[in-house]
C-alpha cells in the first residue's frame, strides 16, 4: 500500500500547558514525532537516541515539547548567554509563510540556554540579530531530559495556511546532530525539504507594541542632555513598523581595534538594534558553504548613516523610520534616516534604502533595490535588479546595479554558481565593479574592476583512522583594476578535514602575479607587477570539554599600504577556553600582527632585526552566568 503524506496536523486544545519542563496528560492529545536521523557523524543512520516531539497550538501560542532519551550519553549542560546556547540542544524550525525559502529558528540547551535566529536564502543564512520574545523551560532526569517551548503568535510573522517544520537534536558529548527530516551534512538545513504542517489557526488582532524611552546625562567638553525614544510596532500578521528619534547607542559595545595594511576601509559589523532588525531584507545574503571569492555587491551598508568621521566626531541620526513586511512570496524592506551636520565635510543629509524580493514559480527569487543619500551639496543614488536560485545541488546567484554619483554613473555586475554534493564542492563567480561605480557613501565596495575566480574540491571518506572527512581543493583567478593596463592571476590550493573527536584542520596556500598603482595617479604606466602570494594554517579543537582552544596563522608577501613598500606580513593568534563547570568561563585571545621592511629575505623572518612593525591586541574575558536568562 502507498502511504502519500501531505501535511502534519497541529493539534488545537482550548487549555494550555504548563511551561515547566514537565509533560503532563494534555501533550498526550498530540501523537509524537519521531524518526530522527543523523546528519554527522553517519549520516543518513538512524540516531543513537530516541526524541519525542510534541505539538499543540491555540489561538495565541504554539506549545513544543521535547523528549529526549539519554540512556547511552549523559547531556552536557553549559549555561551561556542569549543566541549562545552550548552544549547539548534541541532545535525548533518554523517556515511560516510556507515558501520555502525563509524561516525561524528557536534553540534551547539542556541548561536551559535559549538563542533564536531568522534563517533566509533557504536555509543559507543565519541572522542571530533577531530577538524574540517567547518562553522556555527545561526538566532533567537520570535517564531523560525535556524542553517546553512557548511560542507566542506575536512574537513572529506568518501567513496562514499551511506552514514547513524541521527539528533538530545535537548531541554534544558524541558529536551526534540529527533531524527529523533528512538533512544531508554537506548541504545543510535546507527549508525546501521542511514537512507541510497545518491546522494552525492564530488570531491575528492585539500585536506588540515596544516602546523604548531613552535619556542621558553626558560631559564631552561640555555637560549636555540627550533624550530620545524608539518605538516598534506591528500592525499585522506579516509587518513591522520600527521608529527612532535622537537614538542613543552609547550602550553599544566599541568595535575591537584592529590594524589595516590595505588601502581600503575596514568594514565593521553592524550591532545597533535599529539597523540590525530586518537587516537581512536590505542585501542579497551568502550562504555558508564553499564561498570563493568577495561574495555579492555589498550595496547598503547601514553603518554609513551616523558613522564616525575625524576619528572621534560621530554623526548625529535625527530620525529613522523602517518598514518591513513578509508574505505570499514577497518580501519587502524600506528604511529612511535624516542625519545631522558634522565637521566641514558633513552636511545635513537623507537616507533612503528599499529591496523587494519577489518568489517566481520557477524557483527564482528576484529583487529590486534603490539605495541613495541626498543632501544640499551632492547626490548618491543607485538601482540594483539581483536573484537567487536553487536547482538541486545547483546555486545560482546574479545581480546587476547603476550607480549615479553627482551625474557620473557606472555599472557593476555580479555571478556565482557552486554545486554542492556529498562528494564533491565546486564554485565559479565573476564580479565587475565599473571605475565609476562610486556607492561608498552608502554601500560597501572595494575591488573595482573584473575579477574571475573558480575552485573544485573532492571530498573523501576513510574507512579507517581518525579522519571523518577531508576535501583537497585547487582554483585559479584572474583580475585587473579598471586603471591598470595588465591583468593579475593566481593560483590557490587547500586541505580541510575533521577529524572524528570534532577537531578540524585548514591549510590553504596561493601565488600569482599583482600589479598596483601606488601613486594613485590612474594614469597609463604607473602600475607595477610583482610576485605575490600567502600561505595560513588553522586548527580549532572540538570546545566540547572542559578545554578548547583555536590557532590560525596567515602570511602574506604583498603591498604593504600601510608602510607603502612590498614586504612581508603576518596575521596569527591564539583563542582559549576554560570551562570547569557549567557556570563558568575563562577565555580570551591573543592576537599578533607584524610587518617587514622591505627587501626582508625569507630567511630573515625568523629574526626580530628586520621587523618593521608589529601589533600584539589580548581579549581576556570571564563569565559567571547565575541562571539560563
Amino acid at each position: 500500500m502507498l502511504l502519500l503524506f501531505l501535511s502534519f496536523d497541529v493539534v488545537n486544545v482550548d487549555s494550555a500547558p504548563v511551561i515547566d519542563g514537565r509533560i503532563e496528560s494534555i501533550w498526550e492529545e498530540a501523537e509524537p514525532l519521531t524518526g530522527f536521523t543523523q546528519a554527522e557523524p553517519s549520516e543518513g543512520e538512524v540516531a543513537t537516541e530516541s526524541t519525542f516531539v510534541y505539538l499543540l497550538a491555540d489561538k495565541e501560542n504554539l506549545y513544543v515539547a521535547f523528549r529526549c532519551k539519554c540512556s547511552r550519553v549523559k547531556p552536557r549542560l553549559e549555561l551561556s548567554g542569549w543566541d549562545e546556547a552550548m552544549g547539548d540542544v534541541v532545535s525548533l524550525y518554523l517556515d511560516t509563510f510556507g515558501d520555502k525559502r525563509t524561516c525561524y529558528l528557536f534553540r534551547v540547551s539542556a541548561a536551559g540556554a535559549r538563542g533564536d535566529a531568522i534563517v533566509s536564502r533557504g536555509g543559507e543564512s543565519f541572522d542571530f540579530s533577531y530577538d524574540g520574545i517567547w518562553d522556555a523551560a527545561k526538566w532533567l532526569g537520570s535517564n531523560e531530559w525535556i524542553v517546553e517551548m512557548k511560542i507566542p503568535f506575536k512574537t513572529i510573522r506568518y501567513n496562514k495556511g499551511e506552514w514547513g517544520l524541521q527539528l533538530s537534536r545535537w548531541m554534544d558529548s558524541n558529536r551526534e546532530h540529527v533531524f527529523w527530516r533528512k538533512v544531508l551534512e554537506m548541504k545543510g538545513l535546507q527549508i525546501e525539504d521542511f514537512e507541510p504542517i497545518s491546522d494552525i489557526n492564530p488570531e491575528t488582532k492585539g500585536r506588540f507594541l515596544e516602546f523604548y524611552p531613552v535619556g542621558a546625562l553626558r560631559y564631552d567638553s561640555e555637560w549636555g542632555t540627550v533624550t530620545g525614544i524608539d518605538l516598534s510596532w506591528d500592525p499585522s500578521s506579516n509587518t513591522t513598523i520600527d521608529l527612532t528619534i535622537y537614538p542613543d547607542y552609547a550602550q553599544i559595545e566599541a568595535d575591537p581595534f584592529r590594524v589595516n595594511l590595505s588601502q581600503y576601509a575596514m568594514y565593521l559589523r553592524e550591532k545597533r538594534p535599529f539597523f540590525l532588525k530586518g537587516r537581512e531584507m536590505f542585501n542579497m545574503q551568502r550562504g555558508s558553504s564553499f564561498n570563493i571569492g568577495n561574495g555579492p555587491l555589498t550595496l547598503f551598508y547601514s553603518r554609513n548613516i551616523g558613522k564616525i568621521i575625524e576619528d572621534t566626531l560621530q554623526i548625529p541620526i535625527r530620525v529613522g523610520t523602517k518598514v518591513t513586511t513578509r508574505g505570499s512570496g514577497i518580501e519587502f524592506g524600506g528604511l529612511f534616516a535624516n542625519t545631522g551636520s558634522a565637521g566641514e565635510s558633513e552636511p545635513v543629509a537623507n537616507y533612503l534604502a528599499t529591496r523587494f524580493v519577489k518568489q517566481t514559480p520557477f524557483g527564482l527569487d528576484a529583487g529590486f533595490s534603490y539605495f541613495a543619500k541626498y543632501t544640499e551639496e551632492s547626490n548618491v543614488s543607485l538601482v540594483g535588479l539581483d536573484g537567487a536560485a536553487d536547482f538541486g545541488n545547483n546555486q545560482f546567484t546574479y545581480q546587476v546595479a547603476c550607480a549615479d554619483s553627482s551625474d557620473v554613473s557606472d555599472l557593476a555586475e555580479y555571478f556565482e554558481w557552486k554545486r554542492i554534493t556529498r562528494d564533491l564542492l565546486a564554485g565559479f563567480n565573476i564580479r565587475n565593479v565599473g571605475e565609476e561605480f562610486n556607492i561608498n557613501e552608502i554601500g560597501y565596495i572595494t575591488n573595482k574592476g573584473i575579477n574571475v575566480i573558480s575552485a573544485v574540491c573532492p571530498i573523501f571518506y576513510p574507512d579507517r583512522g581518525p579522519l571523518r572527512h577531508f576535501g583537497v581543493g585547487i582554483g585559479g583567478g584572474v583580475g585587473k583594476q579598471p586603471w591598470l593596463e595588465d591583468y593579475g592571476y593566481g593560483i590557490f590550493g587547500f586541505y580541510w578535514a575533521n577529524l572524528k573527536n570534532g577537531w578540524n584542520i585548514n591549510f590553504n596556500a596561493n601565488i600569482g602575479k599583482s600589479y598596483e598603482d601606488t601613486s594613485c595617479s590612474k594614469e597609463p604606466g604607473s602600475d607595477f607587477g610583482f610576485i605575490s602570494g600567502n600561505a595560513g594554517f588553522n586548527l580549532n579543537s572540538s570546545y566540547s570539554g572542559i578545554f578548547g582552544f583555536s590557532l590560525w596563522n596567515f602570511m602574506n608577501y604583498q603591498y604593504n599600504w600601510y608602510a607603502e613598500h612590498l614586504g612581508y606580513q603576518f596575521n596569527g593568534g591564539a583563542y582559549f577556553s576554560f570551562k570547569p563547570s557549567q557556570r563558568f568561563y575563562l577565555g580570551g585571545s591573543v592576537h599578533y600582527i607584524g610587518y617587514w621592511l622591505e627587501g626582508t629575505s625569507f630567511s630573515g623572518l625568523f629574526g626580530t632585526e628586520e621587523l618593521e612593525d608589529m601589533f600584539l591586541i589580548t581579549s581576556p574575558e570571564i563569565t559567571y552566568h547565575f541562571s539560563p536568562s
